[in-house]
């Protein structure tokens, strides 16, 4: 009995850590986070929201009229986009857009090269603000 517990506990073990060294474990958290949820991504701030690529995009324009930051790049379609802007400190804003459903886009702002998290949040509240 007590070796058959202990196997139980390695197999567990095992599958555990077989889930977070494939990926698996950020795929199963993303989902269970839901389209609400964001994420700090390699320099990225991730966040899917409930709605289409159209109106993410008029509220990425919308919030980047409002933190007066000039855009000088906009393009898009119905399955993604991208809006890169420019701060007054010469600093890049790069939002990329992308459909995950017909119903849920996902978001990505990179502020500067290796991001800056404060700015990204700044942002992203901005976008919530106009969607």
């Amino acid at each position: 009995m007590k070796k058959l517990f202990k196997q139980i506990i390695f197999i567990a073990c095992l599958g555990l850590f077989v889930i977070t060294q494939t990926g698996c474990f950020a795929l199963l958290v993303g989902a269970a986070a839901g389209a609400g949820g964001y994420a700090w991504v390699k320099g990225a701030l991730e966040q899917n929201f409930n709605a289409n690529v159209t109106q993410v995009h008029s509220a990425i324009l919308r919030a980047m009229q409002e933190l007066k930051l000039a855009v000088i790049e906009d393009n898009y379609d119905h399955l993604k986009g991208k809006v890169i802007a420019e701060m007054a400190s010469g600093e890049k804003v790069t939002t990329d857009i992308n459909a995950m459903t017909e119903k849920v886009t996902k978001v990505k702002i990179r502020v500067g090269i290796v991001g800056d998290r404060s700015k990204s949040d700044m942002i992203l509240t901005a976008i919530k603000k106009n969607l």
